[in-house]
């Protein structure tokens, strides 16, 4: 399963896209997953900035980000 990470300067629920960068990452679901409100896990070795992602073919704003030890990130 891929999971892509952007960062975009649309507003938010404009319907134009502007997407400045991105990157992906491959994850397997390990956990009970909510496709309304993903809570995706992932090792970076700094702070990741995105905030928009795509998952399962949805698109999704980034909330927050959090980080829960030495490059493991929890992005709501």
């Amino acid at each position: 399963m891929r999971v892509y990470l952007y960062n975009n300067n649309k507003r938010l629920n404009s319907t134009r896209a502007v997407v400045n960068d991105y990157s992906y990452v491959d994850c397997t679901l390990k956990d009970n997953c909510s496709f309304l409100a993903p809570i995706i896990r992932i090792k970076l070795s700094e702070k990741p900035t995105f905030n928009y992602m795509k998952f399962e073919d949805r698109y999704y704003w980034i909330t927050d980000i959090i980080s829960v030890n030495n490059d493991l990130w929890e992005i709501h």
